[in-house]
């Protein structure tokens, strides 16, 4: 049978229907570039439906296309962009969504300006195939990213948990002047498909307005008319989708060539503004290419290849590179320092940090920040973690880190992201609705363990330089002192200590809400080796003392409780408790008390031997 030509077909309004101009909330609070929320959301879509039984890794093409004279005229013609400038005529100008007169509509007929197209094409993934009109869980990939409207079937549903809330695809719609993608992928053929294995279909998102009485959402559908009024437009199909491609000038897939291929339509950024982005938030999957993470990324402009890019040859890009391989390969440099970071009884990642050396430590807008990276993707380069009101002091030791979530966590930090997936927000509303207080504190106390940890490391470095330059000055004393007599005083030499036969390590902060404030401490306790006993018993004492209170005045001892290092099981409420500790064994312990958030507070611990 013959299909129909395709032509724009709009959905009128219906109750509870969010009109198409709204979809693009979400992002209008985002610090993220349009380039960069593109490369993110395309690159994440492509990498989460990796073909299980690809041979290769993802590969990710970005071309840009000019259409002039007579491949212009088709462009236009095939996909009835007049049909659209008519359109817009009706659009009311308050909502500022699509400015006509900023786009190429206006220039429909003059061949000598140019129409920008930005085709993304992904290869060895799933492709877009299952039911195209009904929703059937994660398998309906067409339905779900071109037909849904705010679809949270991938969050709700998917095994691979993307934490998607189904606005994804207004991504592609912002980076098209006209708000305006096609969609061309070739898939295996299945039952839900009903045995296709190739489709185009174009989508827009216009402004809500009236035409001949009739109110429209703003959404809109090219394809072939089905006469229904749920889904009044279908997707090309087979030969038909593959032959549109090839009259506008691109290349059909093959057979085994099975992925999806977004055309934006009048999108003039460039493939070097892309590549930038994909290489400050991707390049944790840019290295092992053997790995089934890995990301093959190419850039065209026109026919032209786009040299490749190390981020490692980023200065801005590598010490963040530094401290991710030390984390993947359990290593630790001088000038680094990494550790693994448990919450509510879960390991929820590794942060590794680094000194900036004075080569480094340039006017990058990376510096004293930590790249937040799960599932390969940087989600942002967090500034938070330094005392905000600390400035700047000349000659500064500036510090980086990475915090990399782990597997056992990364669907706490997937949900607790909003719509442009850019932070770790602990009170995102559907993090503790769908996994409960227990995982939004595990973000929270991340975040928490992150700072001090950086602030820590930041004040330990710039203090180990301070003294290296006081210590400078030394040989004044060395040069002067035979011109001084030394002046005898009565008191003995200090007495030589004993090697310390106890390690203590130990992490604290503070967990507040609003009118609430909880201290926290993990500890461990431990033998040194050096010490010649196998197992000794001990009384550990760990206080919790006021310095200031709400009066500026010290104030007693706060009352705690101790719990085993997961802080389920309670140990004891007093000062003072009794262990048994072992050679080449390490005790944990976590420890919490109430205090009034405007107390300034300071942990103290001691082990010593039980004399008894």
């Amino acid at each position: 049978m013959q299909e129909l030509s395709p032509k724009w077909l709009f959905l009128e309004n219906a109750a509870m229907m969010v009109p198409a101009d709204q979809m693009a909330n979400p992002f209008q609070h985002t610090s993220l570039t349009t380039e960069e929320l593109l490369m993110r959301e395309a690159i994440q879509n492509s990498v989460d439906e990796r073909k299980k039984d690809a041979k290769g890794a993802v590969k990710f093409v970005v071309r840009r296309k000019h259409y002039f004279g007579v491949d212009k005229r088709t462009i236009v013609e095939k996909f009835d962009l007049k049909s659209i400038y008519q359109r817009t005529k009706l659009f009311p100008k308050k909502y500022n969504w699509l400015q006509t007169e900023q786009t190429c509509l206006v220039h429909l007929d003059n061949p000598d300006v140019p129409l920008p197209l930005l085709i993304l094409s992904d290869h060895n993934t799933n492709g877009l195939g299952g039911n195209w009109k009904k929703s059937e869980g994660n398998e309906s990939k067409f339905h779900n990213l071109v037909l849904s409207l705010y679809n949270s079937e991938k969050q709700e549903t998917s095994s691979d948990f993307l934490g998607s809330y189904g606005v994804g695809k207004m991504v592609y719609a912002l980076a098209s002047n006209i708000r305006t993608i096609a969609y061309y992928s070739h898939f295996e053929p299945s039952t839900a498909s009903n045995s296709v294995n190739s489709r185009f279909m174009s989508t827009a998102f216009f402004p809500k307005h009236t035409m001949n009485g009739k109110d429209y959402s703003g959404h809109a559908f090219f394809g072939t008319d089905t006469g229904e009024t749920n889904y009044p437009s279908k997707p090309l199909e087979n030969n038909a989708a593959d032959e549109f491609i090839e009259n506008i000038g691109l290349e059909k897939r093959t057979k085994n060539d099975f992925g999806l291929t977004a055309i934006l339509l009048d999108c003039d950024l460039s493939p070097e503004v892309c590549q930038d982005a994909c290489e400050k938030f991707w390049w944790p999957r840019r290295f092992d290419q053997h790995s089934t993470d890995y990301v093959e990324l190419e850039f065209f402009d026109g026919e032209r290849k786009l040299q490749s890019k190390d981020p490692r040859n980023n200065p801005e890009i590598k010490p963040f590179v530094d401290c991710y391989s030390n984390i993947k390969h359990n290593t630790d440099p001088a000038q680094y320092e990494r550790k693994k970071i448990k919450a509510k009884g879960v390991n929820v990642g590794t942060l590794c940090l680094k000194a900036l050396s004075e080569t480094e430590d340039k006017c990058y807008e990376t510096k004293n920040s930590v790249a937040l990276i799960r599932n390969g993707l940087v989600i942002a380069f967090n500034h938070d973690y330094k005392y905000q009101d600390e400035t700047e002091k000349e000659n500064e030791i500036s510090t980086v880190g990475v915090f990399e979530a782990s597997d056992h966590a990364v669907m706490d930090f997937t949900l607790s992201e909003p719509e442009a997936h850019d932070k770790w927000d602990f009170n995102n509303l559907r993090l503790a609705r769908h996994l409960g207080k227990d995982a939004k504190d595990r973000v929270r106390i991340t975040h928490e363990r992150i700072k001090y940890l950086f602030r820590d490391f930041y004040h330990s470095q710039n203090n180990k330089k301070r003294k290296v330059n006081s210590s400078g000055l030394n040989f004044l004393d060395d040069l002067l002192g035979g011109f001084f007599k030394k002046r005898k005083t009565g008191s003995p030499a200090p007495p030589k200590s004993n090697p310390r036969a106890f390690s203590i390590q130990k992490i604290g902060w503070r967990s507040q809400e609003e009118n609430s404030a909880s201290d926290c401490l993990d500890f461990s306790v431990s033998l040194v080796e050096e010490v010649d006993i196998a197992e000794v018993n001990c009384i550990v004492t760990v206080t919790l003392k006021v310095l200031e209170d709400a009066e500026g005045k010290p104030g007693d001892l706060i009352p705690y409780k101790l719990y085993d290092s997961e802080g389920r099981t309670l140990i004891a409420e007093s000062n003072k408790f009794e262990i048994e500790l072992k050679k080449s064994e390490i005790q944990e312990y976590h420890v919490e008390a109430k205090v009034n958030p405007n107390w300034r507070t300071r942990w103290s611990i001691s082990i010593n031997k039980n004399s008894e």
